[in-house]
């Protein structure tokens, strides 16, 4: 008995082993495909939700997949993160090492936008937006006189819109496109930015693929 309880424990030792390199090499495999398909200047770190993690590489499906990026730029504009949740990618594990096209079923998407870049392109000599109590103050100079005024955001289009009291200091940022071709679909104001949210539907991460 003693020594069925040994062989049980080592057997589960090694499939739990088996199970985190496994994970290694598929996190890799779709970290090089967001980073190919997205054209990031920084690879992003990737974690394949769901245990144990066996039976999704033998399925060659992941059903849900978390990818960070941080301090991507684009045009110009800096987004200081970008969380994509990839729901049902498809990778045989076979084809871990060797695939250059993943098909995903969508893309699920946050990109923060800091309050500092915000103002730095809003185009507005001196003016700077911050967080305050869960409210956006934005401050700058109104007929020659420093003002501090509360503030609105909100999605039209790709620009994120910020609106003050009688459109004293309101402007437009422009939101150059996303990566793998994510759609605008609305913004909100949080703690530490813009937060803005996005998806794509249907799509294929691969090495050929432009934004």
């Amino acid at each position: 008995m003693r020594k069925l309880l040994v062989a049980l424990v080592v057997l589960v030792g090694l499939l739990v082993a088996a199970d985190r390199v496994t994970v290694h090499y598929v996190d890799k495999a779709l970290a090089d495909r967001m980073q190919e398909s997205g054209h990031l200047s920084n690879r992003p770190t990737v974690d394949v939700e769901g245990f144990p993690f066996l039976t999704q590489a033998f399925s060659g499906r992941y059903d849900r997949t978390v990818v960070h990026i941080k301090d991507e730029t684009r045009s110009g504009l800096t987004i200081s993160r970008l969380d994509v949740t990839v729901i049902d990618a498809r990778i045989p594990l076979s084809k871990v090492r060797s695939t250059t096209d993943v098909p995903v079923r969508d893309l699920e998407a946050i990109a923060v936008l800091s309050y500092y870049e915000l103002g730095r392109r809003s185009g507005i000599a001196g003016l700077t937006v911050r967080a305050q109590r869960g409210k956006v103050k934005v401050t700058g100079r109104v007929a020659g006189v420093s003002a501090t005024l509360a503030a609105t955001v909100r999605l039209d289009g790709d620009r994120v819109v910020v609106s003050t009291l009688r459109g004293l200091l309101d402007f437009s940022v422009r939101i150059p496109a996303l990566p793998y071709g994510l759609r605008l679909k609305a913004a909100s104001a949080q703690e530490d930015g813009v937060h803005l949210t996005a998806s794509s539907g249907p799509t294929v991460l691969s090495a050929r693929s432009s934004t």
